[in-house]
């Protein structure tokens, strides 16, 4: 298998808080230890980069976003509810309500600083640095964006009741 001589990498992921919370126990292995993380194991930070960093990469940019994860399973949660008569059709009552917690809890852990979601941006370790990018705009001429510059985010739902500016969430 042939390597490529340059890349980018970007690993997004829900990561636990720190070293001491790696067994976070959200819902006690519950619906998310038994199919969402079972054994409720979730690497932190530092883990993550030791990683990246053993298998040949270095890390260009990391972003916490932590706050974007809350808001946005606060306003799933919302959605779900006000949809609650039509969902309650196509599922039973344990099934709603166990979504409506796994909703609920998570944005809870998110919240308290109990996990946290981050985008790691990483290259090959080596690069010499005046061949890296510097972050900010590019020449639009050729990509029309740069290595580092990320698309705003938005909700998969966007509730009619999103505050946000231009409906982001």
């Amino acid at each position: 298998m042939e390597s490529a001589t340059d890349g980018v990498l970007v690993s997004h992921g829900i990561m636990a808080a720190g070293p001491a919370s790696s067994e976070f126990g959200l819902d006690g292995g519950g619906f998310s230890g038994g199919y969402v993380f079972p054994g409720d194991e979730l690497p932190d930070l530092g883990y993550a980069l030791t990683a990246m960093r053993g298998g040949g990469l270095e890390v260009s940019d990391i972003q916490n976003l932590r706050r974007h994860c809350a808001r946005t399973l606060r306003l799933w949660e919302q959605n779900f509810r006000m949809k609650s008569m039509a969902l309650r059709q196509q599922v039973d009552d344990r099934s709603f309500q166990t979504w409506c917690d796994y909703l609920s809890s998570w944005a809870v852990a998110f919240e308290h600083d109990h996990v946290a979601i981050y985008e790691i941006v990483g290259r090959k370790v080596g690069t010499r640095a005046n061949a890296l990018p510097w972050p900010g705009p590019a020449d639009r001429s050729t990509s029309g964006v740069s290595a580092f510059s990320h698309p705003p985010l938005t909700c998969a739902l966007q509730p009619a009741t999103c505050t946000s500016p231009n409906n982001r969430c």
